[in-house]
């Protein structure tokens, strides 16, 4: 058994601990990342701090090299160029700046004889030494250190390479160069020069290598182009994605973080197409913070236990008295209703809900007692309107076709009530041998006294129809008699006719009643209009308006109640004689027993199974001569 399913104490524990704990956990779920947020952000100030402060030296380092490169330059260009004065000028100019490695001062000579490239450095082990930059097969005049600068005519930075001047492989570093176009006086004429200093990035390497504001965290350096001044350690690079994202907040200093599993990547820039990104790991930053998070939730799911556990107790303890009247309820609910309920030990809410079930045993008891009572009365009546349903459809003609000895008449009629009973009727018989009477007419209400009214009607209109051969006659004579005695102001609307079978012609009375189709054998479909005289049994009338009108063979008719055109469909919309129309110009080639049936189903597809509102009755009729066919 669900003891949630079947106890509230369960049900309200658990829904307690279910509130509890999702106020606990939200309120540290939220917490957490407020103070994680802040943590990163503090982070994130601290690094901006040492970045700002590297990016100034390093900016300070690059001013003295240019500064170094044009004192070189002033110098040559105003004193004719011998080895004596540039080693002078080198060691003056590098001694003054410990931060440069090395620099020269090369000609652009055509003649191999007046080449001139004297190299200047200090080298690992702190001796200033000379060398040259004339080397077989790597003429300097082709690197881009010399031609740039000529080319642009000012002074250009290098990207970071190895050297490969020194004479000792452990003497080339990595470095980047400076260098400036010059034209200086060497011998009898001015030539072509650059001056370049070549500035060490073991420095560099040492500063990043050292920037490690965090346990774990480390420092790269990149630059324009997709290159990376100072690679990240060995094992440690981004991966692909990040890498390009980095590359390309470069050529723009644009300054942001990205996520990565175990940290994110900081990035801010610190030179012109210069970028340093900064590595955090999680572990650095919330490692500590996690231990305490641990704690705390351990100490929260114990608490949260506690208190479940009480609330537990309070409810049980509380909502025992609910118990006996659960007990005393189920009983009620199995239909005993003699025993009473136990009394309410105390004035509070289950106590009040003691009394109000007490109240209502009484009251189901003595209900139940009059519906019995009532029951049986009900279904007397039903049985007595089932019996007067099958008595009223009786009255009315329902053998198809009705005159299979006449070959000149098809004929189908249909009616559908409302109710058990309704008032609508239809009729057609042969008073005479050649002459058919039809009628289809609507009681005004619904029920048993519309039935009644209906059977009156129909029982006076073939009574009379013998004894007076004018239609108008007929009618009159029938409203006399229905305005005998009817004080409930009954009335019926009616549509009558006459059709003689030899010759076609048709004598149709209509007494407030629609107007009907009619259909010629060439398919047009036209509305049979006719003066439109007061309903039956509202008022005397003496003279009653009838239509004379010839049928063609082949033509038909459609007669029908409002219940058909006003039928509507769950939206609202009514069925409607044009759509009536349609339908019938539509199976104009079919016989009456299928015009009548094809409408009652989009009658059923219009309304979609909405109750009935009022009655339906249809009539169709089709006349021929004597040598057509049915």
């Amino acid at each position: 058994m669900n003891p949630l399913k079947h106890s509230l104490p369960a049900r309200l524990s658990l829904s307690a601990l279910l509130v509890v704990s999702t106020v606990f956990f939200g309120a540290f779920a939220y917490s957490r990342l407020v103070y994680r947020e802040q943590i990163r952000s503090l982070a994130d100030m601290n690094a901006d701090f040492d970045i700002r402060a590297l990016s100034e030296r390093i900016a300070a380092v690059r001013v003295r090299a240019e500064e170094s490169a044009r004192t070189l330059v002033s110098v040559a260009e105003r004193n004719p160029i011998t080895p004596e004065l540039t080693d002078a000028l080198f060691r003056s100019v590098l001694g003054s700046n410990r931060d440069l490695y090395g620099g020269t001062l090369a000609l652009e000579a055509g003649d191999p004889a007046e080449e001139f490239a004297p190299y200047y450095y200090w080298p690992k082990y702190d001796m200033f030494q000379k060398t040259t930059m004339i080397r077989e097969g790597h003429p300097y005049q082709r690197s881009a250190w010399f031609t740039l600068p000529l080319e642009r005519g000012g002074g250009v930075w290098s990207k970071p390479y190895l050297s490969l001047h020194a004479d000792r492989i452990e003497d080339n570093i990595f470095m980047i160069t400076y260098s400036l176009p010059a034209r200086v006086l060497m011998g009898s004429r001015r030539h072509r020069a650059v001056a370049a200093v070549d500035l060490s990035l073991d420095w560099l390497d040492k500063t990043i290598a050292s920037f490690q504001p965090y346990e774990g965290s480390y420092a790269f350096v990149l630059r324009t182009g997709g290159e990376y001044i100072l690679p990240p350690p060995v094992g440690r690079r981004p991966d692909a994605e990040t890498e390009r994202r980095l590359f390309a907040a470069v050529p723009g200093g644009e300054s942001g973080s990205l996520p990565r599993p175990d940290g994110y990547v900081l990035y801010r820039p610190i030179e012109r197409n210069m970028s340093i990104a900064l590595f955090i790991p999680n572990e650095a930053l919330f490692g500590r913070v996690e231990a305490t998070e641990r704690r705390l939730l351990l100490i929260g799911a114990l608490c949260l236990a506690l208190c479940c556990g009480g609330v537990a107790w309070v409810i049980v303890r509380s909502l025992r008295p609910l118990r006996s009247l659960s007990g005393a309820a189920a009983q009620i609910a199995a239909g005993s209703l003699e025993n009473p309920l136990p009394p309410a030990e105390n004035e509070d809410e289950v106590g009040r809900l003691v009394l109000s079930f007490e109240q209502m045993r009484v009251a189901l008891k003595e209900y139940i007692e009059n519906l019995t009572v009532t029951t049986a009365v009900k279904e007397r009546l039903e049985s007595e309107l089932a019996v007067a349903r099958v008595i009223q459809a009786g009255f009315l003609p329902r053998t198809f076709p009705p005159f299979p000895e006449r070959r000149g008449i098809d004929l189908h009629a249909a009616l559908r009530p409302a109710r058990e009973v309704g008032g609508d009727l239809y009729d057609f018989f042969l008073p005479e041998n050649d002459t058919l009477f039809f009628a289809v007419g609507d009681v005004s209400g619904k029920g048993v006294a519309a039935a009644l009214f209906m059977a009156v009607t129909r029982t006076l209109l073939k009574g009379k129809s013998s004894f007076e051969p004018e239609l108008r006659d007929l009618v009159r004579d029938v409203n006399r008699d229905l305005l005998e005695g009817n004080d409930q102001c009954m009335f019926v609307t009616l549509l009558a006719g006459r059709l003689n079978l030899t010759n076609g012609h048709l004598s149709l009375l209509n007494a407030g009643h629609d107007a009907p189709l009619l259909l010629t054998r060439e398919s047009e479909t036209a509305v049979l209009r006719t003066r439109v005289n007061p309903p039956l049994g509202l008022a005397p009338v003496e003279d009653f308006a009838v239509l004379e009108h010839d049928l063609r063979p082949g033509d038909r008719l459609l007669m029908y109640t409002d219940g058909v055109t006003e039928a509507r469909a769950p939206a609202g919309a009514a069925f409607g004689r044009e759509r009536l129309a349609v339908l019938f110009a539509r199976h104009g080639n079919a016989g009456c027993r299928e015009l009548v049936e094809a409408a009652l189903a989009a009658l059923d597809a219009h309304t979609q199974g909405a109750p009935q509102e009022d009655d339906v009755t249809l009539l169709a009729l089709r006349w021929t001569d004597k040598g057509m066919q049915n």
